[in-house]
């Protein structure tokens, strides 16, 4: 952030949630891009800027919500819908899908979420015994 502030850039940092915040105020055309994670795109935003490094490539790389979606072969339904079993920062994984890395989080509850027929609804019902053993052990 130093780097923008110095080239005369503001920067606003979302005080709450910033996935969602930050979302909304691109929709609403407050700001111009976000730098966080691929969780904004589950609350709207068109694109993410998840990396930059300014002082030896000089290069970013992004994520736009459109290529994530074709890339994962389904709607903006189901991406969402992936992307909440698979966990955030203010959500935990869902239990069956306590898995080391980020790929196989989304691979897995694409899969689980296929399995319902595409009904996350169902895929939570259908676990339902895991889901209690996992809140269990999350509030222990």
């Amino acid at each position: 952030m130093a780097h923008l502030h110095s080239k005369g850039i503001f920067v606003f940092t979302a005080p709450y949630n910033a996935s969602a915040q930050l979302a909304y105020m691109e929709n609403d055309a407050v700001i111009s891009a976000i730098v966080g994670s691929a969780s904004c795109l589950v609350f709207g935003a068109d694109q993410v800027i998840l990396d930059f490094d300014w002082d030896e490539t000089k290069k970013f790389s992004f994520s736009t919500l459109e290529r994530c979606v074709e890339k994962l072969g389904a709607t903006k339904e189901q991406f969402n819908d992936t992307c909440l079993l698979a966990g955030a920062s203010v959500l935990p994984t869902f239990p069956d899908l306590d898995v080391d890395s980020n790929k196989a989080k989304i691979d897995s509850a694409r899969m689980l979420l296929q399995r319902s027929h595409n009904d996350a609804v169902a895929a939570c019902v259908s676990r339902s015994h895991v889901l209690h053993i996992g809140l269990a052990a999350n509030i222990s």
